[in-house]
């Protein structure tokens, strides 16, 4: 019985690998032949070669890598007077970013004139202006199937010969972004072919199918760049929006992967999870242009879903940025191989077969496109023309924010908005809003053609049709940033407080005072004196933090200094008083601050600067744990942070290799969003040594969980909650539902994404630099941190009333009501630090980030309270 099983699963293993290696050999055959992709009946002009003529190989059968691309689409530029190159900029990383401009000769030799009237805000005599469709690929690099694409769309538009085309080409421009995200495209493009085996393993757990952390997602930064159309905090991003702003397009195709055991998916999406202020209108085209990619597929034997699952909301994305922009902007999603070949449940799912898809739906997109052009051209001109109308009709005139006496930070979030092509204006005089005076700061005015976008960018929404969120459900620009603003109603409008129009985001002149005679010292409320202490404390200056305020006798008159403030004493240096201040200089120069020379020690009111209060400082030497375990986003906006903004050299070590760190090595341990249960309890003990010796640790979201855990710090989480409802859970349910409700109970326990306000100890070492109590945080999970029994612990809570913008449900409203956001004690010599939220979120939350940076700088200049 044993050898008829044995022989029988013998039969069955022989059988599924001739299965397979049938396959295998199909994938061969299709990616040999450029045929497969291609549409029947299409006349190629035989002076055009294909892609395998530059890339050695056909497309599929390698991933191509990101500079075999760019170098068949400059051939086909010098081939052809059709195709043109712009290149936009380059990556972290140095990869070139480019757009491939193929149109009819006569189009390209007007090019520049055409780019600048589609530059000017209103687009007038749409009559003779060409459709302008932009297809972009592959923004997240490991969704490889689009870049690949790319090559055949490009191939095909230069290419293709008849008289149809070419009137196309007449009335087109195409801007075909082959690479959104050239570095992970490179990261995943080299992991596919490194791992290829000649025999095509379909197993899903084979290392082909299986990256290494970090995956080619995101970023050199580790930044998703699908997220970062509005928050345009990478260089990939800034330079991409310089060029839609430019080029206006009236559709774009934003070509992704999902899952290997989905199919196909195209928008227009969900109906009732499109954001309120995009018109009907455009979920009305999109789904015009769906019927084009539904014929196209159902003729290609694809299967595909259009009207679930993805959602329009969150004006970030590739899809949707161009819905707050007068364009159509398209998602498609193609069931990921993930490599060449993989097994799924709808069978053996290979390259070639997903990148045809994406081609097949980037014609669609074309000619869906074409076919609407007098729609979309008028559409576009409409969408701006009744922003201007909705605009002059809004009670609200302007938003005014303060730049709450920081330039560095302000001027950040100025940045933003001049890179969505929105006009601001200096405030011309002090404005009272809502019981806040702004004294100076900047005024947005709504009577502009990007009245749309402003809205989205300041509103402050809680109440949503659909509490279902694909990501985040708030994204308030000024909370972020934490600055003060407030709306200027029709009533108290004058147009007396616009003073000169901002057109570049330039960082005020930092200078030095003048040689000072006792100290040097500067205001930690700028978001770049960051950056200026880690310089000049590697520089081996002895550099000192005021715990308490004072006001002392400078080059300029007397001066006060709040507490937080840097001081450098010029007589406790190790070198000459002149190479102190040419030190001094070069700080106030690199990182635009103003810098005071004080006269005196002896101050004129409060500490004197031979005070204990003020705290001598030492370079940090952080380590952040990375790798498997640990989350690649949230450890990536550290990273950018540290290594960007700080310019703080940074140690990221796998957390698999905690066993071969010397802890002692290093004045701070970062622990991000994460998994850590790998670490032994005597790897727990030794990071417990570590801190009593003086050691810093900073846990931050589910990492905060784990410290206390594991008795590191004397803190408590709402686990007598949990615990009730997971007992309810397993209770007799009284109350039927209707299974049609699952998924919007399940959002009621999620918080995707949301803005809320807290209250900060501003007379704590590390609040240093608020100078409000108030502070907006993002929050996107459900833990629920108590406060210390320490009363001096707590240094964040969330308020009584916490929510400011975006959804969640009121059970858990309830929960994080008056919770515990920050605490932080001493332990022995060192310290342990806590944050439940993310501060860096996406590296465009600076108001919260400041308490992570001083986390870093001020973890030893507090103390807990003396025992009774």
């Amino acid at each position: 019985m044993k050898m008829k099983i044995y022989l029988v699963l013998l039969l069955l293993s022989v059988s599924l690998t001739l299965g397979l290696a049938k396959v295998s050999a199909k994938v061969s055959e299709k990616s040999g032949s450029i045929q497969y992709y291609l549409p029947e009946n299409t006349i190629y002009s035989d002076k055009i070669s294909p892609p395998k003529s530059i890339l050695g190989f056909q497309v599929g059968q390698l991933h191509a890598r990101h500079d075999q691309v760019v170098a068949y689409m400059r051939y086909l530029a010098e081939q052809s007077p059709k195709v043109s190159i712009i290149d936009i900029g380059k990556t972290w990383e140095q990869r070139p970013q480019i757009l491939v401009v193929v149109t009819s000769e006569e189009n390209q030799q007007k090019l520049n004139e055409i780019i600048a009237e589609r530059s000017q805000p209103l687009m007038n005599n749409k009559s003779q202006s060409p459709l302008v469709i932009w297809l972009g690929y592959s923004i997240h690099g490991n969704e490889a199937s689009g870049t690949n694409a790319s090559l055949l769309s490009a191939y095909h538009l230069t290419a293709k010969t008849d008289e149809q085309h070419e009137q196309f080409l007449k009335d087109t421009v195409v801007i075909i972004e082959p690479s959104l995200n050239p570095d992970g495209y490179g990261r995943f493009s080299t992991w596919a072919n490194n791992n290829r085996s000649i025999n095509l393993a379909a197993d899903p757990m084979d290392r082909e199918h299986m990256e290494d952390w970090p995956n080619g997602r995101t970023n050199h930064y580790r930044f998703d760049l699908n997220r970062d159309w509005l928050l345009a905090q990478q260089p990939e991003s800034k330079a991409r929006l310089e060029w839609f702003h430019k080029l206006k397009p009236h559709v774009l195709g934003d070509f992704h992967e999902m899952g290997r055991n989905s199919s196909y998916f195209f928008q227009p999406g969900v109906p009732s999870r499109q954001n309120p202020l995009t018109p009907t209108e455009n979920y009305e085209i999109t789904d015009k242009i769906a019927r084009y990619h539904a014929k196209t597929l159902d003729n290609a034997g694809s299967l595909y879903f259009s009207k679930q699952g993805f959602d329009d909301f969150y004006y970030g994305k590739g899809s949707t940025y161009p819905d707050i922009n007068g364009g159509i902007g398209i998602l498609f999603e193609q069931a990921s191989a993930r490599g060449h070949l993989q097994n799924t449940i709808n069978g053996p799912l290979s390259f070639p077969f997903a990148i045809k898809n994406h081609f097949l739906t980037s014609l669609s997109t074309l000619e869906g496109a074409y076919a609407q052009r007098d729609q979309l051209i008028d559409y576009q001109q409409r969408f701006y023309d009744k922003a201007e109308t909705e605009a002059r009709n809004d009670n609200t005139r302007a938003v005014v924010v303060s730049d709450d006496g920081d330039p560095a930070r302000a001027l950040a979030f100025v940045d933003i908005l001049l890179r969505h092509k929105i006009k601001v204006f200096q405030l011309s005089t002090k404005i009272k809003i809502n019981d806040t005076t702004i004294n100076n700061g900047y005024v947005i005015p709504f009577g502009q053609p990007q009245y749309r976008l402003i809205k989205s960018l300041f509103e402050t929404r809680t109440r949503f049709s659909d509490n279902t969120f694909y990501d985040v459900s708030s994204w308030t620009l000024p909370h972020a940033f934490n600055l003060p603003f407030g709306n200027i109603d029709r009533r108290n409008w004058r147009e007396k407080l616009l003073g000169i129009e901002i057109t570049a985001a330039l960082p005020q002149e930092g200078k030095v005072e003048a040689k000072a005679k006792v100290a040097y010292a500067f205001d930690w409320n700028n978001y770049s004196a960051a950056a200026a202490l880690n310089f000049l404390l590697n520089k081996n200056l002895n550099v000192r933090v005021a715990r308490k305020s004072f006001s002392s006798d400078t080059s300029s008159g007397e001066q006060k200094f709040a507490l937080g403030s840097i001081v450098i004493p010029v007589g406790s240096q190790t070198m000459p008083a002149e190479d102190v201040h040419k030190i001094i200089n070069t700080a106030a120069l690199n990182f635009h601050i103003p810098i005071s020379a004080i006269n005196s020690g002896y101050s004129i009111t409060g500490i004197d600067l031979g005070s204990r209060s003020m705290k001598v400082l030492k370079a940090p030497k952080p380590l952040l744990l990375t790798g498997p375990g640990t989350s690649s986003y949230d450890t990536g906006e550290l990273w950018y942070l540290i290594d960007r903004h700080i310019q703080m050299s940074l140690t990221q070590a796998k957390l698999a290799d905690f066993s071969k760190l010397k802890l002692r090595s290093y004045t701070h341990l970062i622990l991000a969003e994460g998994n850590y249960a790998s670490l032994s309890e005597s790897q727990v003990e030794s990071i417990r040594s570590w801190i009593k010796d003086g050691g810093v640790l900073v846990a931050m979201k589910s990492a905060t969980k784990w410290a206390v855990d594991h008795k590191l710090i004397n803190v408590s989480f709402n686990q007598q909650e949990q615990e009730q409802e997971q007992e309810q859970d397993n209770q007799p349910s009284k109350d039927a539902k209707a299974y049609a409700s699952i998924d919007n109970d399940d959002a009621q326990k999620i918080i995707g994404g949301s803005i809320f306000s807290t209250k900060v100890d501003t007379s704590h070492p590390l609040a240093y630099g608020y100078k409000r109590d108030f502070l907006p945080v993002f929050r996107n999970h459900t833990l629920i941190m108590n406060a210390s029994a320490n009363p001096y612990a707590t240094v964040v809570r969330y308020r009584n009333e916490p929510l400011l913008s975006g959804f969640v449900s009121n059970d858990n409203l309830e929960k994080i009501a008056n919770s515990a956001m920050m605490v932080a004690e001493r332990k022995g010599k060192g310290s342990v630090i806590l944050i439940l939220d993310n501060p860096v979120f996406r590296g465009f939350w600076y108001g919260s980030s400041r308490l992570f940076i001083n986390s870093l700088f001020f973890g030893h200049s507090f103390r807990n309270p003396a025992s009774p």
